[in-house]
């Protein structure tokens, strides 16, 4: 009997002994599963921000600041980083939650209930691991990666290789300019050899020494208005492939050009003549204009939008003036904070009361002046805004109904603008010409050509008419006798508007063709 009570305690005696065993391997466990949830906690934290980091980084341009869009991908995934970050605590919280069971059964030696409590454990662990994968990859680098590598393509500001409108291409033009000013072409191919040739021969031709910058920047702007893009009496050679009219040796050789034509072309003049010049693009990718410096300031000038009138209604710009219509990275691109050599700035007048703005408006056209600034010497207000307003819309009712035949304009661009000098307002206004391009340099034969045909395919109903525009004197035998219409005087003009409504808007496609 001794020795049975003797037996049974020795095996109570090693029971025991093995519990503590397993209760110490189980609390190990359990302390290196809560160790191991809070690293990954931690590491995944970091991995948040290394990944939020990468993506700042790689959608920064040159200014140090996002592109819109990538200001809107990087927000979308530092969203889906935090909402992943609220599952790994979620789940963090559950791992910690479920160890305290586990440590709470220890005591009470349900060895069982503790191994299946670690076995969930590891297998909840190992499906939080997946849905971090999954969330991580596809929701976040997946989708950021493939918008960065869009970005770098195209949207990150830079100056050169951008794509306009999907097709047209901002080239650098520095070779052709350094050679020309250094006189070593060595390093310039055929085409551009030829290029800078036919560049140097018209700089010759409108400029000289004793100019200022600013008085060659604007006889280069006179001659491309009035040569590019229009026939002046020669035969204008059809260029031979769409790439020709973006760039300077299509422009120059073929005088025919698209806005980047333009832009690149009037670049590689200014800066052959040792004047800072760069091509500006829009935001939205369907422009290009230029800034050149005159003075220690930059001025925005878009000579493809003044190409048809030569008005100077987009030259010289300040930034208050091109925002108007367009917007651009202005992180990036230098700032025009001036009117100095503004050509509306120049033709300025001041009004004390806004009763006399007509007046002064009266006196602008009839002085042949399309684009001018008032400055208002009282107080801008919505009153003020409101009658200058009802006043020009007025105007220009009656200007396009062709009441006021000595009138031949119509409004392009009014509203105010920052005056850079004073700090104060000052409202822009500039003016189109009605039925001067195409219809002037026509013979009266031409003309009365023109008009029988248009009459037969349009009819002889249509609203907008030039009067006057053929003499008096007609030879006998010449006039048009097939209709028997008494309005045989009357042609249909070009009134060349833009399609805003005040505010200077242009659409697309306006900017783009």
């Amino acid at each position: 009997m001794a020795k049975r009570n003797t037996g049974k305690k020795k095996n109570n005696n090693k029971a025991k002994a093995n519990n503590r065993q397993s209760e110490q391997n189980i609390k190990k466990i359990i302390n290196q599963e809560e160790s191991d949830t809070n690293n990954q906690s931690e590491d995944f934290n970091q991995a948040v921000k290394e990944d939020t980091a990468d993506v700042n980084n790689k959608t920064t341009g040159k200014n140090g600041k996002l592109s819109t869009t990538s200001k809107q991908i990087s927000k979308q995934d530092s969203k889906a980083m935090n909402q992943i970050a609220k599952i790994a605590k979620k789940i963090a919280r559950g791992i910690k939650g479920l160890l305290k069971v586990a440590k709470s059964q220890i005591n009470k030696k349900n060895i069982p209930i503790l191994l299946g409590i670690i076995v969930g454990i590891l297998s909840f662990c190992v499906v939080a691991a997946t849905i971090f994968s999954v969330k991580t990859y596809k929701a976040v680098s997946y989708m950021a990666q493939k918008q960065i590598e869009e970005d770098e393509a195209n949207i990150i500001t830079k100056e050169n290789d951008v794509i306009i409108s999907e097709r047209y291409k901002i080239k650098d033009t520095t070779d052709i300019s350094d050679a020309y000013k250094t006189g070593n072409t060595k390093g310039l191919d055929k085409k551009q050899k030829e290029v800078m040739n036919l560049a140097a021969d018209i700089i010759k031709s409108v400029t000289d020494e004793k100019m200022s910058d600013y008085e060659k920047e604007k006889a280069i702007y006179d001659w491309m208005c009035e040569n590019i893009g229009e026939d002046k009496g020669m035969l204008t050679v059809v260029p031979t492939s769409s790439k020709d009219s973006d760039n300077p040796y299509g422009t120059l050789k073929f005088r025919q050009a698209v806005c980047v034509g333009y832009a690149t072309t009037f670049r590689l003049f200014m800066n052959m003549m040792g004047i800072d010049c760069m091509v500006v693009h829009n935001t939205d990718l369907f422009h290009s204009w230029n800034l050149v410096k005159l003075d220690g300031h930059w001025y925005h000038t878009d000579v493809y939008t003044d190409s048809e009138t030569g008005d100077y209604s987009h030259f010289n710009m300040s930034d208050s003036m091109r925002c108007a219509d367009l917007e651009w990275d202005t992180g990036y691109f230098p700032a025009a904070d001036s009117l100095k050599y503004n050509m509306a700035y120049r033709n300025m007048e001041e009004v004390e009361n806004v009763y006399e703005m007509p007046d002064i408006i009266r006196k602008e056209m009839n002085d042949g002046i399309t684009s001018f600034c008032i400055r208002y010497k009282g107080k801008v207000d919505n009153e003020v805004d409101g009658i200058i307003r009802a006043m020009i819309t007025s105007l220009d009712d009656a200007l396009i109904s062709g009441n006021l035949e000595d009138l031949p304009y119509s409004f392009n661009t009014y509203s105010w603008i920052r005056d850079e000098e004073t700090g104060g307002y000052l409202y822009w206004i500039t003016l189109n010409k009605n039925g001067v391009d195409g219809v002037a340099n026509l013979t009266d034969k031409q003309k009365r050509e023109l008009q029988k045909a248009v009459d037969k395919a349009f009819g002889d109903k249509l609203s907008v008419y030039i009067s006057d525009e053929i003499s008096e004197e007609v030879p006998e035998g010449d006039m048009n006798d097939s209709t028997g219409d008494e309005n045989q005087n009357a042609l249909i003009g070009d009134y060349n508007q833009n399609d805003n409504q005040g505010d200077g808007q242009h659409g697309d496609d306006y900017y783009a063709n």
